[in-house]
């Protein structure tokens, strides 16, 4: 693995990082909403670094920066085609994503800890995964 590949994963794995402590912080000051939202995008850095440990990019550099085109490349090729992670990865990635979008941009929706806290353990596991994955690739 070039040096640039492996400074963008590293800068990937600490954004995701430092998004999981900020949502447990939200999480524990009971700003479950924002917790969500910010565990969301731990999900999102997280996902950014596998694709930078495997170079890979879409057509168009920025459509990989999409969320769509970045969580279903994600769930088709290491999910369904190389079953390198687990089908309940894409179920949880989806129930984060829709309370980031409940959250952000619903009306008067109350997220409540009961709502969040399942995936808060969640990404630990899939994080977990994730970075044993990117390991074994470097």
């Amino acid at each position: 693995m070039s040096d640039h590949r492996k400074h963008l994963v590293e800068n990937w794995i600490e954004k995701a990082e430092a998004r999981y402590k900020a949502a447990q912080v939200l999480f524990d000051s009971k700003l479950y909403g924002d917790a969500a939202s910010k565990l969301y995008y731990a999900i999102y850095s997280t996902l950014r670094a596998v694709f930078a440990a495997d170079n890979i990019i879409a057509k168009n550099d920025r459509d990989i920066k999409k969320h769509p085109t970045l969580i279903g490349t994600f769930n088709k090729r290491y999910v369904h085609e190389e079953k390198i992670f687990p089908p309940s990865f894409p179920a949880f990635i989806k129930k984060v994503e829709a309370l980031r979008v409940d959250i952000d941009y619903g009306d008067m929706v109350d997220i409540l800890e009961d709502d969040v806290s399942p995936h808060m353990l969640f990404f630990q596991e899939f994080y977990t995964a994730v970075t044993e994955y990117i390991k074994r690739r470097t």
